[in-house]
């Protein structure tokens, strides 16, 4: 990326505008290395976890959501998904960046076992409702919160800090039809 950047401005001969791209490119790389690395670190710490309490029912894989909704994982074959917080893309011109529309919804209907479990949380109150909206208009699940009651108390680091933040994070659950 650095060496594209440098050899754009270079061609351009705008050596100003070129350490502008040049941070920018450099600003871009870091914060994709420091997402990189929190994910690992996360991982590690689930290893860990998983190892001493000897957990043969987890696996872990890192994934992009669309991609093992949709071809990864095979029908069926799952009894519960959390999707805690996803990004909400706020702006009305993002919205078709969501993760949870109908399209994903299906794919959930699909890997999920019947009488399966979907969790989804956000602290985006416009968020929550397009995806109660969308499960509802669906016809594969039916609302039912007393699905997630057994795991009621556990809170992502995420809700925890927009909590005390003063935000408020909401849950709810569907099963699968």
């Amino acid at each position: 990326k650095v060496e594209e950047v440098v050899k754009k401005v270079q061609a351009a001969g705008e050596p100003g505008k070129a350490v502008l791209q040049l941070e920018d490119a450099l600003k871009q790389e870091q914060d994709q290395r420091e997402a990189a690395l929190k994910q690992a670190t996360e991982a590690r710490k689930i290893l860990k976890k998983v190892e001493k309490e000897n957990l043969a029912n987890l696996a872990i894989l890192r994934s992009e959501s669309r991609f093992l909704a949709g071809i990864l994982l095979p029908d069926s074959s799952i009894d519960r998904i959390h999707i805690l917080c996803p990004d909400p893309w706020p702006k009305d011109k993002h919205e078709s960046k969501r993760l949870i529309c109908s399209e994903f919804i299906g794919s959930l209907s699909r890997i999920l076992k019947t009488g399966g479990t979907f969790h989804f949380s956000t602290d985006d109150s416009r968020y929550f409702d397009s995806v109660c909206g969308e499960m509802g208009k669906s016809g594969l699940f039916q609302k039912d919160d007393s699905l997630i009651e057994d795991i009621a108390e556990i809170e992502t680091d995420f809700e925890k800090n927009w909590k005390r933040e003063g935000r408020i994070v909401q849950h709810s659950a569907w099963g699968k039809l």
